[in-house]
């Protein structure tokens, strides 16, 4: 970094923090396995498996908690019929848009051959099975369409990108999941603000004209555990998931303080939300159609996950990030959502600065907030896991407050390496 920037960021006060628990709603699943096998037993679907039959399970490219036993249940449930199940990934471009791409993302979640005790075929060959009403092409995964059956599971929840009566859910793993590239492709070129209208036309076009036997919806509370599941047969989706999507808003975990002048974000990635960080948190988006009330003045973001494999995604929407971001980045995985999802914004490249302890200073002076003891600061590990977060000295009055707020320590000052990065 030249030593003009440095002279300017050396004077810029870190303030001190300390880390407090955000309390949330903690209802939960049990068991959530054996409350799935009571919900297919009792919901007679099994009448429409017959012995012999090649039943495709989707698997989706999101971290879900308990997704790979609850995916080996349901494959254990279609066994018992005397039927063969399989796992068809359900992820339209993601994975590099590749046979193995989408086959390497479902083993992160647990999702393998040997863990779930049946063959995963991954494949981005589509069929064309008809078009919408304005031509638009409807196109399919060619192993589901040829199974006798298809089971679809996912978790409802709201979109990154848009706002509509189907968000991330059945809907949408059947219409772009399942629609491989090509599906994807077709309803992400009619703009953001469409989206969700055509993942509602095109899903019901496929729950008529696919071999759809039933749904299983997961609902997840604000600490990522399965707190709810519904088994839908194939007439029970589409009037079920909006119902289904408004209730699983309440369980959205958040960050407890508003009007931030900093959100400092440890990490972004695919495996935290498929914009990287979740505009549903931060309250940035990129979408013109949702209104922005961004949370905080800027945001500072300092690397990316492991398991996103140099996906920075979303990294646009950060004002600062480091030099460590930038070497990590995957330019093809990142263009190829960039050109499937025709959002550019995603992908651009904030200011970037040698290490963590700059690119904190940098926001500050950004923030236009110099004095430590006014600058309203909130620390997140990534915008998944919200339950244990750092707030600055401004914020304490406000969190002695509130009941849902909970101290873990005193205020310190930030630890940093020789290589002046956060320990």
């Amino acid at each position: 970094m030249h030593k003009s920037v440095l002279s300017i960021l050396e004077a810029v006060p870190i303030p001190k923090m300390a880390e407090v628990t955000q309390v949330f709603n903690q209802d939960s699943l049990k068991d959530c396995v054996a409350e799935l096998m009571d919900q297919l037993e009792s919901s007679g679907v099994g009448e429409q498996i017959k012995a012999g039959m090649n039943i495709a399970i989707t698997g989706g490219s999101r971290g879900i908690s308990n997704i790979s036993a609850l995916t080996k249940a349901t494959g254990n449930f279609v066994k018992s019929k005397g039927a063969n199940p399989f796992v068809v990934p359900a992820m339209g471009s993601h994975g590099g848009a590749t046979d193995q791409g989408q086959k390497d993302l479902l083993a992160q979640y647990g999702i393998t051959e040997k863990q779930v005790d049946m063959p995963i075929l991954s494949s981005m060959e589509v069929v064309k099975i008809g078009e919408l009403r304005d031509a638009t092409p409807v196109y399919f995964d060619k192993l589901a369409y040829q199974a006798d059956g298809i089971i679809i599971i996912n978790r409802i929840k709201m979109h990154t990108g848009f706002r509509a009566r189907y968000e991330s859910g059945l809907m949408k793993m059947l219409s772009v999941g399942l629609g491989k590239q090509e599906g994807a492709d077709a309803y992400h070129a009619k703009g953001l603000d469409q989206l969700g209208l055509y993942v509602e036309e095109a899903g019901k076009y496929l729950l008529d004209h696919t071999k759809v036997i039933l749904g299983i919806a997961i609902l997840e509370n604000a600490y990522d555990e399965t707190c709810c599941i519904r088994v839908l047969r194939r007439e029970e989706i589409a009037e079920e998931e909006p119902k289904l999507l408004i209730e699983s808003k309440k369980n959205l975990p958040c960050i407890k303080f508003k009007d931030l002048d900093l959100l400092l974000i440890d990490k972004i990635g695919k495996n935290y939300s498929g914009a990287g960080m979740d505009p549903n948190i931060t309250g940035k988006f990129v979408n013109p159609s949702i209104e922005s009330n961004p949370i905080s003045k800027i945001i500072a973001v300092l690397d990316l996950s492991e398991e996103t494999e140099g996906n920075g995604n979303g990294i646009g929407l950060a004002d600062v990030t480091t030099k460590r971001v930038v070497n990590k980045l995957d330019y093809a995985s990142m263009y190829m959502n960039g050109l499937t999802s025709g959002v550019t914004e995603s992908s651009k490249i904030p200011m970037f600065y040698d290490n963590d302890k700059q690119a904190i200073q940098a926001a500050i002076k950004l923030s236009k907030q110099l004095n430590p003891k006014n600058l309203r600061m909130v620390r997140i590990e990534n915008t998944l896991d919200l339950s244990r977060i750092m707030i600055s000295e401004s914020l304490a009055e406000e969190a002695k407050m509130r009941k849902d707020i909970i101290f873990n320590e005193e205020f310190h000052d930030l630890t940093f390496n020789e290589e002046n990065n956060l320990f």
